[in-house]
């Protein structure tokens, strides 16, 4: 590291010690100072809800207790970077995807649940009963096959996500959770 690389980074622990929450500050040990899957892993459970879903803050802009499609995208995405989707929290957090997925099969952007609590303005839930949105439907379906692993919520999910990838994206996100459900679905052919 150059002098200016090592000043940055000190700069840049030192910020996630004074600020990040445990998760964050493990998962930073887990990336440069030698940390363990398992201590990310115990920290991550603290997330999960009995439901199997994931909420309580795990996306910091949504502090809704309850369980929610992004909670769950969002520990996939924390299992992802560190090899821990062979964890038991995976099957209970897919199951919970059967009970809020929608007519269309996929899940929606948010729950009406979140209103109740403090969150970003993005987060509102505006319907009753929301429609399923590509975003996070083709992330949690994308990463799900990226470990090879195969549950029931997907066989109405990737439906839902191939049809969505013909309707207009309300922005980045829409597109990189396309994207994530193009990298990683089995049918490289069609995607």
């Amino acid at each position: 590291m150059t002098h200016t690389t090592q000043d940055a980074f000190k700069r840049a622990a030192d910020f996630i010690w004074r600020n990040a929450r445990l998760l964050d500050r493990l998962r930073f040990a887990y990336h440069f100072l030698d940390g363990t899957q398992t201590a990310v892993l115990n920290s991550l459970r603290c997330y999960q809800n009995q439901d199997g879903g994931f909420g309580n803050a795990i996306e910091p802009d949504v502090r809704y207790p309850g369980s929610t499609p992004i909670g769950v995208a969002t520990s996939f995405y924390i299992l992802d970077e560190i090899d821990g989707f062979q964890d038991a929290m995976v099957q209970p957090a897919c199951d919970f995807l059967l009970t809020i997925s929608t007519p269309q099969g996929g899940v929606p952007f948010t729950l009406p649940a979140i209103n109740e609590y403090p969150h970003a303005p993005w987060w509102t839930a505006d319907e009753a009963n929301p429609p399923a949105s590509i975003n996070p439907s083709g992330d949690i379906a994308g990463l799900l096959f990226k470990h090879n692993l195969r549950h029931p919520w997907l066989e109405k999910a990737v439906p839902f996500c191939w049809e969505a990838l013909n309707a207009d994206f309300s922005g980045y996100h829409d597109i990189m959770s396309a994207v994530e459900f193009l990298t990683h679905t089995p049918d490289q052919t069609r995607a």
